[in-house]
């Protein structure tokens, strides 16, 4: 340990730049100025662990953009926000139906909920099984509230009255949610993100994601992945493949979650997520970040964008959420807390350079 921040230069001592992989006596950076373009090894494990806050600097290296080697900064999802009308209004900004939870798991629609008003939609409807209506009714005042009977997705609001839809978080992988899902996707057209329990009861997930007659995203965890595709959920490499495959088999957007996330699409290629910290794995997170996702999406924006954008401030709230705490310490409901400060730093156009903060990085660095 020092008594000094460290900055490394390109990347910190003894991480390999392609691969990630660190020596024992690999230096831990406050910051890293990198190179013309970031390398994999600071985005990638172990070597993201030491990168600290990660800045790109330009030395006049003309480097070709490829779309499938695209690493997000600041300025990037920046200039990806959507428009807020300065005389807008709740439909202006995009009506978001949500649905999911049960009896056992309540708390995952609020959290869904949660991270979609943070994020900017005009008005959210939570939809739930009628079980879990009482527990979830009420207890975020700004939604709107619905039930339907278990397996019954008829009585869920009409799709036709939104501009975006969330489906799965709590829902359970029974034969109810079963009929639902099945029922959505063979029915439905609007733009739809898929997550957890929605993705948990496919049987044959290419076909019946690829008949979607609307835009699609989903976003699997390693495990869910595995589940989808029968791919190593630990490999990197086999997960990530997995995830292109199956962004190209059903044309779907996917966004496969981990460290680093990795957003996938059959024609705009692929997106390495730098923001983000471990604090990250814990529960709720995910309901969380499906939320933000299906709100951008309700506000217009395309899912392969509303991927890039909502993953990067969904890690980008972490990461300022830990500058004065851990990442131990780090739940759901903090990730929520911080995305105005987020979106705050983002719509600011300060950092430009910045990729990730790291959780260590503060303005007077």
């Amino acid at each position: 340990s020092y008594d000094c921040r460290v900055l490394a230069v390109d990347t910190p001592s003894g991480i390999n730049g392609r691969t990630g992989e660190t020596d024992p006596h690999t230096l831990s950076a406050d910051a890293t100025v990198t190179f013309a373009a970031p390398k994999a090894g600071l985005l990638f494990p172990p070597g993201c662990g030491f990168s600290g806050s990660i800045f790109t600097a330009d030395i006049g290296i003309e480097v070709k953009k490829m779309k499938n080697r695209m690493v997000p900064g600041l300025s990037d999802v920046c200039a990806m926000l959507p428009e807020r009308s300065v005389d807008g209004n709740k439909g202006t900004f995009g009506k978001l139906l949500l649905v999911g939870g049960s009896e056992s798991m309540p708390g995952a629609p609020q959290m869904m909920s949660l991270g979609a008003l943070r994020s900017g939609a005009g008005l959210v409807t939570l939809s739930v099984p009628l079980s879990a209506h009482q527990l979830i009714a009420g207890r975020i005042p700004e939604v709107l509230s619905s039930y339907f009977l278990p397996g019954d997705a008829t009585g869920i609001p009409d799709p036709e009255n939104f501009q975006a839809a969330a489906i799965g978080p709590g829902m359970g992988n029974s034969p109810a949610t079963k009929k639902v899902i099945n029922y959505i996707l063979n029915h439905w057209t609007i733009p739809l993100v898929l997550d957890a329990d929605a993705l948990n009861v496919l049987d044959n997930p290419v076909a019946i994601l690829e008949a979607y007659r609307g835009k699609l995203l989903i976003t699997p965890h390693p495990g869910e992945m595995s589940r989808l595709m029968k791919c190593n959920p630990s490999n990197i490499a086999s997960r990530s493949g997995a995830a292109a495959k199956l962004a190209e088999s059903a044309g779907i957007t996917v966004v496969l979650k981990g460290r680093p996330t990795m957003i996938f699409h059959p024609d705009k290629g692929s997106c390495t997520i730098p923001a983000g910290n471990n604090g990250l794995a814990t529960g709720g997170s995910g309901d969380i970040l499906t939320g933000i996702i299906s709100s951008l999406m309700a506000q217009g924006m395309d899912p392969f964008d509303a991927g890039i954008l909502g993953v990067y401030v969904h890690g980008l709230a972490a990461d300022i959420a830990i500058e004065n705490s851990s990442a131990r310490s780090l739940i759901a409901t903090d990730i929520a807390s911080f995305l105005g400060v987020a979106f705050r730093q983002i719509e600011s156009g300060k950092n430009s350079d910045l990729l990730t903060s790291g959780g260590r990085w503060n303005n007077d660095f």
